[in-house]
């Protein structure tokens, strides 16, 4: 299982770097708006290379739920709770992810045109607007939705924190930034929202979403094994 996992980090974090460092070219190109065919085909490896990841690591943290459940048929007396504020956690996180998938399946229907349930459904690859950056800048900015999920994501955090005992907490790296700092271009300080929303086109905003998903994951997994018996 960790061999699993660390390969899992490793593909979401070349994916992220290489995210990363087209997204820099891109924020100070003078002609964003018109973003060329091979720098949305590079959005759509990482979009891809992220999906993969969070698929691997879901697996990962299913594995270790089924070895938790062992563990309480065996040792159910001194299992049992901890067992029940894993499960809690388990919650806590698919919650967090439908919100995601929600927000994603709504940036979808407005830029293409669709339902909530056709949105649901598109594979990024067969969105005709791959390149529109104005979309995501109105959906997470102008609208607000960026905000809030900003204000889920640190609930999330919060409530996924207050279940751990205190001693086990200094086991918890939690993987989210939203502090900062953030830079725009030109080297001026700006929100999460902003850093991660303004003028990003479709399929960025998409793996953004994606990597979200991924790091509440892992977030769950660290919660689970600290949680786990030794």
């Amino acid at each position: 299982m960790k061999k699993t996992v660390l390969i899992s980090a490793l593909i979401i974090v070349a994916a992220s770097l290489f995210f990363i460092s087209v997204r820099v070219i891109v924020n100070n190109l003078s002609f964003l708006t018109s973003v060329s065919s091979a720098v949305v085909k590079s959005f759509l490896i990482v979009h891809d290379a992220a999906i993969e990841a969070n698929e691997k690591l879901e697996a990962d943290v299913l594995q270790t739920y089924r070895l938790f459940e062992e563990a309480v048929i065996e040792n159910r007396e001194n299992v049992q709770s901890n067992y029940e504020l894993a499960l809690e956690t388990q919650r806590l996180t698919r919650e967090f992810r439908e919100f995601i998938a929600l927000q994603r399946a709504e940036l979808i229907s407005i830029a293409e045109g669709l339902s909530i349930e056709e949105a649901m459904d598109i594979s990024s690859h067969d969105l005709k607007r791959k390149r529109d950056d104005e979309t995501p800048t109105l959906f997470f900015i102008k609208k607000g939705r960026g905000f809030d999920l900003r204000d889920r994501l640190e609930f999330y955090i919060w409530d996924v924190l207050s279940l751990l005992p205190e001693e086990l907490l200094e086991r918890i790296d939690v993987p989210f930034n939203l502090e900062g700092p953030f830079q725009d271009a030109r080297g001026m300080e700006i929100t999460w929202e902003y850093a991660h929303f303004y003028r990003t086109n479709i399929i960025m905003a998409i793996t953004i979403l994606n990597k979200l998903e991924y790091d509440a994951m892992w977030f769950e997994l660290k919660a689970v094994e600290a949680l786990y018996p030794k």
